[in-house]
């Protein structure tokens, strides 16, 4: 089982922070796909022990979605998601539930890995959201394989890796 290091939402964050910072804001479209190529590189430097986000990715009639990161960003549609400097979390306990604005520091995900993250969004930051659909619906890829039309489908972590870089994960 190959284990995520962040969660999505963090990861999302700094994606959408990142592409601001260099001059190629993004879509929900395009952090669907940059989070699929994301994931793939994070299992090819951790060998396949590690991903990036621990939530599964869906796989949509469009392409690979994360559907925690996707229905946190739905609300700009086609538009360009806005940088992040706070969001809301929800705070809980037996007796009550808070909505708490949270100053977003980016400081969860390790340099090292944020320079894995931003390798992707440097390598496709020219790619429209278009082009990464036609980039992840290779025949036989991940997607491919998982996909069927009006089903709740996961594309596993474990095909990626195997898909991606040639091997089974754990030597299976």
């Amino acid at each position: 089982m190959i284990k995520g290091k962040y969660d999505v939402l963090e990861v999302s964050r700094h994606i959408i922070n990142y592409s601001w910072e260099i001059g190629a804001p993004i879509d929900n479209l395009k952090l669907q796909k940059l989070l699929y190529f994301i994931q793939a590189q994070f299992m090819l430097v951790y060998i396949g022990v590690e991903s990036c986000f621990s939530e599964n990715i869906s796989a949509w009639r469009y392409g690979p979605v994360v559907i925690k990161s996707y229905n946190q960003f739905k609300e700009y549609g086609s538009n360009n998601i806005d940088p992040v400097d706070k969001y809301i979390d929800v705070k809980c306990d037996d007796n009550s539930i808070e909505l708490v604005d949270v100053e977003f520091l980016d400081n969860e995900i390790s340099g090292f890995d944020k320079m894995v993250i931003q390798s992707v969004v440097d390598f496709y930051k020219k790619s429209s959201g278009t082009m990464l659909i036609k980039e992840t619906h290779v025949k036989d890829g991940p997607w491919d394989k998982a996909y069927i039309e009006g089903e709740k489908c996961i594309i596993t972590k474990e095909d990626m890796y195997s898909y991606y870089f040639g091997r089974t994960v754990n030597g299976e």
